[in-house]
């Protein structure tokens, strides 16, 4: 509403008539803009307060003077404004008598600054002559003030705070979602209402402070308050005066905590002084107030500590900047979320390291349906979520495997390639290095590689099963005449009844016991050396050959160069791969070539994928060489040794 309009004096008058010195001197004192009105609706009377408003905004006399149509000047008004329609409506009543009172809010701002006013009208009886007496309050201090507490009070939300504001009288003029919740009374029934009949009925002058709550100071102490079911609880009550900015007392905040069922915010307001600070402090989440612009006007210590950052490292710093852009307001800035469904982001420690997060953000509302004066976040590390999440992926995906597993061994889902091992000095395919392959159910030309279900069947005890498999298999071509070289897990080297299958495969096929080599690590070895010793003499005094692999990488390989009937060395893939280009590995190859010489063991290198790699070998002396260079797994039944090397030697 503007200033010029129907309800605010536009220019000084001069009341018609002879007055009494003493009556205009009570009239004038009025501190609020008062107005008179005859019974036919014209101005009769006004104070010096409204000349003076009138005369600081350039009103003009001829609109709100004495003798002026004040009711037709407001009927005027009504045609484009809502809030004089509703005056003049209220008006009416009072007049016609079907109410005794009427009051109005409403904004009534200058070019300089917003104004707020409370209009008053009150029927002024008489017999012969009655009036009506029209109160203009500037209220300014007051509603800002209840717009202030109404932001502050959005951030006690999150911890259940109840917060009560009145005006000077014990009148109710702000009640938050909280103390609707503690008290059970919604804000419509509240507001409006005075402390001492609604919540305070032990003591009519208000809360229980009326002795204390002087001299613009505070008040905290414990009371029993009732609930709007007639039960009564203990609260802990921490109240102040308000002040405007002539530093006048204007109105008084309360915040009020339910002592039965918030321990925890009690212990922290002792520790804390018993300040409003320590509500927000005690929550388990982090929790962030922002201005407008995003940038942060409070964290508290768990955000702090969630942040990894000092309070005034991140005083006036937009909250963005440590979360993912793409996920934490987007590109248009940050947004209210569904309290029910938050929002999940990554953020961005002080210290670098990354956390997943979820929050919520919810606006602090302005007046006027402009934007956001500010935002409360609130935020939770969720990490321990994520890895349940990722366990139960893990489990899930574990569960599918283990069907499949299960299938391909009931039905012959399992298919062995093979990889040729080749003499050195000659050329010659002398071993086939069997490998584990499962048929994809998905794609009947493709197969899956071990390392998408060994690992499972490892975790879930099923490797012995598969190994059986496979040794089932491998010794059945070593019957048809072709060498193999079998890789079994620790977990099958650990079964004492290993070496008695090996020997009932043997027995059961006719296969030649020397066809067949079976190769294992110093990791399986140490996972049991017991049972791994006592199949390795079993399967030689078979007939059967060893291969240790992964030679030189461990402490233990020289041990078991005295305990066990090893055949062969399988130098590391890792000292094969660069030992063109790096000494330490050369040095390495050569060392066990001697070492393997010593003990009359033949030496392989893995892992050969160029010809200048294989020349290095025959010239270190290795004895047997395997590589994608000398012949890439395949089917056993495409695999040709003829394909192995091409310009064998």
């Amino acid at each position: 509403m503007e200033t010029s309009s129907a309800f605010a004096p536009a220019a000084p008058t001069t009341p018609p008539g002879e007055r009494s010195t003493v009556t205009r001197s009570v009239f004038d004192a009025w501190a609020a803009h008062v107005v008179v009105l005859a019974p036919d609706g014209r101005i009769e009377l006004v104070n010096a307060a409204w000349e003076r408003f009138s005369r600081d905004n350039g009103g003009d006399p001829a609109t709100t003077g004495p003798g002026v149509d004040y009711l037709a000047t407001l009927a005027r008004a009504a045609e484009a404004d809502q809030n004089a329609a509703i005056a003049l409506e209220g008006i009416d009543e009072v007049r016609s008598g079907a109410a005794l009172e009427f009051t109005l809010e409403y904004p009534c701002h200058g070019p300089d600054r917003q104004h707020w006013f409370r209009l008053k009208v009150r029927s002024m009886p008489s017999a012969d002559n009655p009036r009506l007496l029209i109160v203009h309050e500037d209220v300014t201090d007051r509603t800002r003030l209840r717009h202030d507490v109404r932001a502050r009070s959005l951030l006690l939300d999150q911890v259940d705070a109840a917060v009560v504001a009145t005006d000077l009288t014990g009148v109710i003029e702000l009640w938050n979602h909280a103390a609707e919740r503690l008290f059970g009374w919604s804000a419509e029934d509240a507001i409006g209402q005075t402390v001492s009949r609604l919540i305070a009925r032990e003591d009519p002058a208000g809360w229980g402070f009326s002795g204390h709550l002087t001299g613009g100071g505070s008040w905290e102490g414990q009371l029993t308050l009732p609930r709007a079911n007639g039960s009564d609880f203990p609260a802990q009550v921490r109240t102040a005066y308000v002040h405007d900015e002539q530093g006048e007392a204007t109105g008084i905040v309360s915040v009020c905590i339910d002592l039965s069922m918030q321990t925890a915010i009690q212990d922290q307001l002792a520790r804390s002084n018993r300040e409003l600070k320590a509500i927000t402090d005690s929550i388990g989440d982090g929790l962030c107030v922002l201005d407008g612009d995003g940038r942060i006007t409070y964290v508290n210590p768990r955000g702090q500590r969630l942040m990894r950052v000092y309070v005034t490292e991140a005083l006036g710093v937009r909250l963005a900047a440590w979360m993912d852009r793409e996920t934490f307001g987007g590109t248009d800035g940050l947004a209210s979320t569904d309290p029910d469904h938050p929002v999940e982001t990554t953020l961005f420690r002080s210290d670098g390291t990354e956390v997943p997060v979820e929050y919520v953000a919810t606006p602090m509302a302005a007046t006027n349906g402009e934007a956001p004066t500010g935002w409360v976040v609130v935020f939770r590390d969720i990490s321990e979520r994520r890895a349940r999440e990722a366990q139960l992926a893990q489990r899930l995906e574990q569960a599918s495997w283990l069907a499949r597993i299960r299938e391909a061994l009931d039905h012959d889902g399992f298919v062995l390639y093979a990889q040729p091992i080749i003499e050195v000095a000659s050329g010659e395919v002398v071993q086939n290095e069997l490998l584990l392959r499962m048929r994809d159910p998905d794609d009947p030309d493709a197969v899956l590689s071990p390392g998408l279900f060994l690992p499972v069947a490892e975790e879930l005890g099923l490797a012995p099963a598969i190994d059986r498999w496979v040794l089932e298999h491998g010794i059945g071509l070593a019957a048809t005449g072709m060498p193999v070289q079998i890789n079994l897990s620790a977990t099958s080297l650990n079964d004492p009844g290993l070496p008695n299958l090996v020997e009932t495969y043997l027995t059961a096929t006719g296969a030649d016991p020397a066809l067949v080599m079976f190769e294992i690590t110093e990791t399986a070895l140490i996972h049991s050396t017991k049972n791994a010793t006592r199949f390795a003499h079993h399967i030689h005094e078979l007939g059967c050959k060893l291969a240790l692999d992964d030679f030189g990488t461990g402490y233990g390989g020289f041990t078991y160069l005295k305990q066990l009937p090893i055949d062969e060395l399988k130098i590391d893939i890792e000292f094969v791969r660069d030992a063109t280009t790096n000494p330490a590995s050369r040095h390495v190859i050569d060392a066990v070539v001697s070492l393997a010489r010593a003990f009359g063991l033949r030496t392989v290198g893995e892992g050969v994928e160029d010809e200048a790699t294989l020349a290095l070998l025959e010239e270190l002396n290795v004895d047997l060489a395997q590589g994608y260079h000398l012949g890439r797994p395949g089917p056993i039944d495409t695999t040709r040794p003829s394909e192995a090397r091409e310009g064998s030697r």
